[in-house]
């Protein structure tokens, strides 16, 4: 994990990528901080915040009122859901900011929910005033609990795409679309 957000880090700069977690604020840092000393966590707490324990990624949490909504998982259809909403309304809002009319926008979404994974789907076709020949929306899905071998290989995945995503978008005008879970039916 560490070695695969250095890589990415690396590749496109901490201020370009954005951890919109369905997770109280803080959680993230506390969960680090309870596991420091154990492997690369303390590497990884480094990456995430400096000294002074800011973040060095823009990190995104819901509100509280969000949070006891994905109690509601089932219950709901998925695209009304106040988790989904939210996730694109985060994703409407990074895209507004990032976008760039003039140039090959390329927006990743990683994640492992299915509110994160249709909210990436439905933002290109909800954003008006667009050049659409220019945006590319880049989907992967992981596992939700992966197995330690399933988690290796995800990780493996995501090394090999890291730089692949904006020369797919230049040179072959397409998106990336992987459910893992799908793929590994597949198989």
């Amino acid at each position: 994990t560490f070695n695969l957000l250095s890589s990415y880090i690396k590749k496109y700069s901490n201020k370009k990528i954005y951890i919109v977690s369905a997770s109280s604020k803080g959680w993230i840092k506390k969960s680090l901080l309870n596991v420091y000393d154990i492997g690369y966590f303390k590497q990884i707490y480094h990456l995430l915040f400096d000294d002074e324990q800011q973040s060095k990624i823009s990190m995104i949490h819901p509100t509280n009122e969000i949070l006891i909504s994905m109690k509601l998982k089932n219950k709901v259809h998925i695209t009304s859901h106040p988790c989904f909403n939210w996730k694109f309304r985060e994703f409407m809002k990074i895209f507004a900011s990032k976008y760039n009319h003039f140039s090959i926008n390329t927006f990743v979404f990683i994640g492992d929910s299915e509110w994160e994974y249709l909210a990436a789907k439905y933002l290109k076709s909800n954003v008006v005033g667009i050049n659409q020949d220019n945006v590319f929306i880049d989907r992967i899905k992981l596992l939700r609990k992966p197995s330690f071998i399933s988690l290796k290989e995800q990780q493996s995945l995501l090394y090999k795409l890291c730089g692949i995503f904006e020369i797919n978008a230049c040179h072959y005008k397409s998106e990336i679309d992987i459910d893992y879970k799908m793929e590994q039916n597949r198989n």
